[in-house]
């Protein structure tokens, strides 16, 4: 196969890659993950509140909070399924949910929480 196949080959290739979502780019703390948290969150889990004693206002906050300060973090990099964030964003449980009905919001729509997921997958990372 000749070096103008090959290339065509490879460029089909990554193009089907990317139309069918195989290839990703990483989720951004900056641009993806602190949006949601911002609307959804921060209201009662900032510097200032820290109810439960988690803050979610910036990364440096979030990373260093402890759910009821309890040993574990609330972000386990590259555990979504231990870290507390994911669990309490994803639970059917009305009294673990966050947000909590009385808050007035919404529970997070299966996308958010699927962004989350995906960046504490990929490291959870100040990005």
């Amino acid at each position: 196969m000749d070096m103008f196949r090959a290339g065509l080959l490879t460029l089909a290739l990554v193009s089907l890659e990317c139309a069918h979502g195989t290839r990703q780019e990483p989720i951004s703390f900056s641009k993806d993950v602190r949006p949601i948290l911002k609307e959804n969150c921060v209201l009662c889990h900032s510097a200032e509140v820290r109810m439960g004693g988690v803050a979610l206002d910036s990364f440096e906050h979030l990373m260093s909070s402890r759910y009821l300060n309890r040993p574990t973090p609330f972000v386990i990099p590259g555990d979504p399924n231990r870290s507390r964030l994911v669990i309490v964003v994803h639970t059917s449980n009305a009294e673990l949910r966050m947000p909590p009905a009385t808050s007035g919001l919404h529970p997070l729509g299966q996308e958010s929480i699927l962004v989350i997921r995906r960046w504490i997958e990929e490291g959870a990372q100040d990005n």
